[in-house]
């Protein structure tokens, strides 16, 4: 439910009207934000079992047990990817203006295929599949073999390998080649991305798509995620590990708590912490970089006057002013030819009355 249907609740109930943004002030003020939910794959109630099965026999395990189990996975990487990070700084109603036009590619333009694993000892080295889809045959002799068996082997007798549930892991062939080698194999439950600890790994390596200038072909987006792969910290890793006792835990617990009661909290404000010229600093600052994050702005105005200021200030300073951060229009590469074309057509079209 949106604020435009709250407003339209509260108006059918009270009959009071009040604007859209009065309605998420007020949700505001007493905690509650409009977030995109988390999504999941679809889930059986044999798929829940299993999970909450997996959790109960795993929430008791402890940091040196965790730390024997390698986490890997594959996951694909578009050249022009659907996901959603751009955002740009705009006024309102400039929403079809071409500066504030993102360009897509159907099918996104083309992409590769890699594999990765990360364990509290360290991580492997990404791995780009080339020539074809994988299978279990190309898992066995380019993943296991030349990555993971040598990895086992640093690790010493405790190694546990983790990979999910997708039919080349599971072939015949791939569980014959882990029994010869002695690696254990950790039992997954199926349908389970969200306890993956890597998958937030895949996520950090999808921001290359926002680097500018973003990756345009396969070969600098290869180069651009084995640069991301090799710049991710190692306590990062370390704290996604760190992680899986927490995720076993809210697997197993109820999540949401309904008491019927919502204590809403007053405030009577606080002094602005930046200055109207400093306001403008970000707002000239922000149409000059419009694809920036405001992190970006935020080291500017440190830079500046030195003030280190939070995110939710900067997004307040720029809203007032009437800057948003909003996903930019999307339309296909238009060619010189395409611009004269289409601007030809709209001449001799646009006096054209309703009948005609």
């Amino acid at each position: 439910m949106n604020a435009t249907l709250l407003q339209q609740h509260l108006h059918s109930a009270t009959g009071t009207t009040v604007s859209t943004q009065t309605v998420r002030n007020r949700l505001h003020g007493v905690g509650l934000y409009a977030r995109r939910p988390m999504v999941c794959v679809r889930l059986t109630s044999r798929h829940r079992h299993d999970r909450r099965e997996w959790a109960t026999d795993h929430v008791n395990w402890r940091r040196n047990e965790w730390s024997n189990v390698h986490f890997s996975d594959e996951f694909r990487f578009s050249v022009h990817p659907d996901n959603r990070r751009i955002f740009i700084w705009r006024d309102r109603g400039s929403r079809n203006n071409p500066a504030f036009v993102h360009e897509s590619v159907g099918f996104g333009g083309g992409g590769v295929l890699v594999y990765g694993g990360i364990s509290i000892h360290g991580h492997t080295y990404l791995y780009i599949f080339r020539g074809g889809p994988l299978t279990a045959r190309r898992y066995r002799d380019e993943i296991l073999t030349p990555i993971v068996v040598p990895y086992a082997a640093a690790i010493e007798d405790d190694f546990i390998l983790m990979d999910d549930n997708c039919r080349p892991h599971r072939a015949n062939l791939v569980e014959d080649f882990l029994f010869e080698e002695g690696i254990v194999r950790m039992e997954w439950p199926a349908c389970s991305p969200d306890m993956n600890p890597i998958e937030h790994v895949w996520d950090a390596l999808g921001r290359v798509a926002g680097r500018q200038p973003p990756p345009q072909t396969l070969q600098e987006l290869e180069r651009a995620l084995l640069e991301e792969w090799d710049r991710i910290p190692h306590l990062v890793i370390n704290s996604l590990i760190d992680s899986m006792p927490q995720r076993c835990s809210t697997l197993l617990a109820q999540r949401f708590e309904d008491d019927g009661k919502v204590s809403r909290r007053y405030s009577t404000g606080r002094p602005r912490v930046t200055t109207p010229n400093e306001d403008w600093y970000l707002a000239v600052t922000a149409k000059k970089n419009k694809r920036s994050r405001i992190s970006y702005l935020s080291r500017q105005l440190c830079s500046v006057n030195g003030m280190t200021v939070s995110r939710k200030t900067m997004y307040r300073g720029l809203g007032q002013i009437g800057l948003y951060a909003r996903r930019p229009v999307r339309c296909v590469p238009l060619t010189a030819a395409h611009c004269r074309r289409r601007l030809a057509w709209s001449r001799e079209y646009t006096l054209r009355t309703l009948q005609q």
